[in-house]
């Protein structure tokens, strides 16, 4: 049996049946045997739209995506199976799509040969391009280069590109790469809330593509990155399913620990900016205190401490409490009661309670904590 990887952003999410389950892990004996089993009418859409292709596409499995389409008939050139590689999932990404996502260089090549839909987009528009850059793997972008697939120009629908995309992995060489072969701009801002790299970069906690555009940019870098790094719950990339269902991302503690190392070096840097206000809020009303407490991370609520941050600031009477609360984290949410002693009975503007937004976490070791 393979190692399951019980903390895989994906995995309680699509691996609805004991055949994606099987096609995911790579388990090839499993898979035969359950088409054998049931026959390949098992071959369905689970959740969110996901089939045993997908599974094994976005697992990097070849040998399963060869027994399912050989032996089984699933064959993008024949109009005989009922889901063709091609089939989209809810979020409208293919197998091939995840298997740019994964980085599967191999699998990327292997459905291009077989004539699969190379111009896909996915609901955010993210292209084949830009998820081999969200991949971090140089080797895909390079392959896809000399295949003519490759587009430099391409961009999501909030005008995001390769070098947003890019800076959601940690591969420094593939951002540089990018950066020089295609002579593109570093301080490049999206449509949707103008950001820029870096402060993709820190949302990702991509350190070292981090320290690189600082080290170009200087010490005059936006405030605003460091707000950036609040924002992120989770430090791998969310993948949209559809609308506003987001698929829950991987528990990765190496990386949290990171992350709170890099929000620390940037706060620091920050500090030594004119003007720099340790308690300015952003347009919606927001503490650096809030986005702490909303992280559920106890270890990013520490590291503002030193810097004199006022814990009794509300937005529309939401204290640190409440985004504890809705965080779901129940470490987060005691150490901020004790620490700054305030009450978790408080109302909001709208008259709720940090009880209230703990039912909305739908954690149930966070009710636990409030009752």
């Amino acid at each position: 049996m393979a190692e399951m990887h019980i903390c895989d952003p994906l995995w309680y999410e699509n691996t609805s049946t004991p055949l994606h389950e099987a096609a995911w892990r790579g388990l090839k004996d499993e898979v035969q045997w359950l088409l054998d089993k049931f026959d390949h009418s098992t071959y369905h859409r689970g959740l969110h739209g996901w089939t045993p292709l997908h599974s094994a596409s976005y697992g990097g499995h070849i040998e399963i995506l060869q027994l399912l389409i050989h032996q089984y008939g699933i064959d993008p050139n024949e109009d005989t199976c009922d889901v063709p590689p091609d089939q989209p999932d809810n979020s409208n990404n293919t197998a091939l799509l995840y298997s740019a996502m994964g980085g599967h260089s191999d699998l990327v090549e292997f459905f291009i040969e077989r004539n699969c839909n190379t111009s896909q987009i996915n609901c955010v528009s993210a292209s084949l391009s830009l998820l081999a850059c969200q991949s971090g793997e140089l080797a895909l972008v390079h392959k896809l280069e000399s295949l003519n697939l490759f587009s430099p120009d391409s961009t999501d629908i909030y005008g995001s590109g390769i070098m947003y995309y890019s800076s959601m992995s940690n591969n420094v060489e593939l951002f540089k790469y990018l950066l020089n072969r295609y002579q593109l701009s570093i301080d490049v801002k999206d449509r949707y809330a103008s950001r820029t790299p870096l402060h993709i970069a820190s949302w990702f906690a991509s350190s070292s593509v981090v320290e690189y555009i600082v080290s170009i940019q200087g010490i005059q870098f936006p405030a605003g990155i460091v707000y950036s790094k609040l924002m992120a719950q989770s430090d791998a990339p969310v993948i949209e399913i559809i609308n506003r269902t987001r698929i829950k991302t991987n528990i990765d503690f190496i990386k949290q620990n990171e992350r709170v190392k890099m929000f620390s070096s940037l706060l620091k840097k920050a500090s030594t900016c004119p003007n720099f206000d340790i308690n300015a809020t952003t347009n919606d009303g927001r503490s650096l205190l809030h986005w702490a407490s909303d992280s559920g991370s106890t270890l990013l609520v520490k590291a503002l401490e030193e810097y004199n941050i006022n814990c009794t600031l509300t937005n529309d009477g939401m204290s640190p409490v409440h985004y504890a609360a809705w965080s779901g984290s129940t470490s987060a949410l005691s150490y901020i009661i004790s620490q700054y002693n305030l009450n978790a009975n408080d109302t909001d503007t709208d008259g709720y309670t940090p009880l209230v937004y703990s039912c909305r976490s739908v954690i149930l070791t966070s009710l636990i904590s409030m009752v």
